[in-house]
């Protein structure tokens, strides 16, 4: 994304002729590839390298694997109602319950103990 969405080619100031205002030209090199900014460059290249060093938090729904395995997490979809579901299999017990999104925060739907 920052590769297509931090601009670096290189632009001058110049007078338009028919209306007098200063307008922004490409700079191109004399084979007429344009010529990028060496200083926006570096900007570009400062950011990647500080995004790359963020850590972000693992998806809740990955958290959820992680913690009670492969095995016993499954993720459902409600066809009816269009509302991703969660089923977790503890030792015990199955719970399901209502994956946060954009109708409200996560809720527990329920909890059927396993003997």
């Amino acid at each position: 994304m920052i590769e297509r969405g931090f601009p670096t080619q290189l632009y001058q100031d110049q007078t338009d002729p028919v209306s007098g205002k200063t307008i922004q030209v490409a700079v191109t090199d004399p084979t007429g590839a344009p010529v990028q900014s060496q200083e926006a460059l570096r900007m570009k290249q400062a950011l990647i390298d500080g995004l790359s060093a963020v850590e972000l938090p693992e998806n809740p729904l990955d958290q959820l694997v992680n913690h009670f395995g492969e095995a016993n997490v499954s993720e459902l979809t409600g066809a009816l109602i269009g509302t991703p579901f969660l089923l977790v299999r503890g030792l015990n017990q199955l719970e399901v319950g209502r994956v946060r999104g954009t109708r409200g925060p996560s809720v527990l739907l329920g909890k059927l103990l396993l003997r």
